[in-house]
């Protein structure tokens, strides 16, 4: 039985309107509409578009390759078609080549200090070796100037990283260890290119280079260690 939806009177199945307050009576149809379905739209997670950091590093190598073997590609061919032979073209394509190599390891090895510092070292080697064979057909200057050159360079920082990372607390330490290195570098400099362009083993300008940076390198480490045992002594007694 149907019920008036004002005064709430118990109406005919066949009344039109409430017999008390005549409200119109709201015959309800028990046929319920279909459901309009949409079809299903894709729902994009914007994270799910994010590159990983792994992925992100192998786009930015492939990039970095196609810059760089465009350009060597260009060069090689115009020399080729030009002069019917590769020559001027070996030395930007080694030069292309260096750079290609020194950022790749970076990119991709990261994370692998071991395995950067010995590519990037072992990169330029072979530019170096390629340029002085390319030169005269022998590798005579790489090997009395250039690769000890990069052997020194090679231990000189590697010992100021070596330090620094083992400096438990890090501040004017990190830069008195810099000049170390940095006087030291230009005494090994010094002596190689004597030694390989004029066959005699001293020193000439280097020693204006080491003797200001070890000065400066002393009073920077100096202050540095001191200042923390001032304040080792002011914490133990609560100064």
């Amino acid at each position: 039985m149907p019920y008036c939806s004002r005064c709430g009177v118990e109406l005919d199945n066949d009344v039109s309107k409430c017999p008390l307050c005549e409200t119109p009576v709201q015959i309800l149809s028990d046929r319920i509409p279909p459901i309009k379905k949409y079809p299903d739209q894709p729902v994009h997670d914007p994270d799910s578009l994010k590159l990983s950091g792994k992925q992100l590093r192998l786009f930015i190598w492939e990039i970095l390759t196609v810059s760089l073997m465009l350009p060597a590609l260009v060069v090689f061919f115009t020399d080729l078609v030009t002069g019917l032979n590769i020559t001027w073209a070996r030395y930007p394509i080694l030069a292309l080549l260096m750079v290609w190599g020194l950022a790749s390891f970076p990119i991709l090895f990261y994370k692998i200090p071991v395995i950067l510092v010995f590519s990037e070292v072992i990169v330029l080697n072979i530019f170096l070796w390629a340029i002085d064979f390319f030169i005269d057909g022998a590798a005579d200057w790489y090997f009395l100037i250039a690769l000890p050159i990069l052997i020194l360079a090679t231990l000189v920082v590697g010992s100021v990283v070596l330090a620094s990372v083992l400096s438990q607390k890090k501040g004017a330490n990190i830069a008195g260890f810099c000049l170390i290195g940095i006087g030291f570098l230009g005494l090994g400099l010094d002596m190689i290119i004597e030694s390989g362009l004029y066959n005699r083993f001293q020193t000439t300008w280097s020693v204006y280079v080491l003797i200001p940076s070890l000065s400066l390198a002393a009073v920077l480490l100096y202050f540095h260690y001191r200042i923390l045992s001032l304040t080792d002594v002011s914490k133990r007694f609560h100064l």
